[in-house]
């Protein structure tokens, strides 16, 4: 069973108010059989530590899968793919959103790929992923 972090699953939470997704989980589906889409889930963190005085102390990085559509084309994806990829930068963007307290944070979507073509061509599901990192400026223990 895969372990998450409390600000893991705060991102999941964030992730359930972005306009036009269906569903929202924090960790991968057991099977993508019958699953509502479009979906969106964390698929992968990692914790960096920081330790030039000074400077940001963690990075936080996840990246956020996003599945559109199932047996469409890779063109139906890429075209409707935009309406809903900038309400999602929008709404990970406010790192208010994570309820991390007084501290020093700042968000940021460092990138946004196609899912790995060959995720795609074995389970028929088209989307994307994006990498989205949260920058801690004081110390703070990620699982509370």
């Amino acid at each position: 069973m895969q372990q998450l972090s409390d600000l893991c699953r705060r991102i999941a939470d964030v992730l359930e108010v972005v306009p036009g997704v269906a569903s929202a989980e924090p960790l991968p589906p057991d099977t993508l059989e019958g699953l509502e889409l479009p979906h969106f889930y964390v698929l992968y963190e990692g914790l960096t530590p920081e330790t030039r005085p000074g400077s940001i102390k963690m990075v936080h990085s996840f990246r956020l899968r996003l599945i559109l559509a199932q047996g469409q084309s890779l063109r139906w994806a890429m075209e409707n793919g935009m309406s809903m990829i900038l309400p999602t930068i929008r709404t990970l963007q406010k790192g208010d959103n994570l309820q991390l307290g007084g501290l020093a944070t700042n968000t940021e979507i460092a990138e946004v790929l196609p899912i790995p073509a060959e995720w795609m061509l074995r389970t028929g599901y088209l989307g994307f992923d994006f990498i989205y990192q949260v920058y801690v400026t004081e110390d703070f223990d990620f699982d509370g």
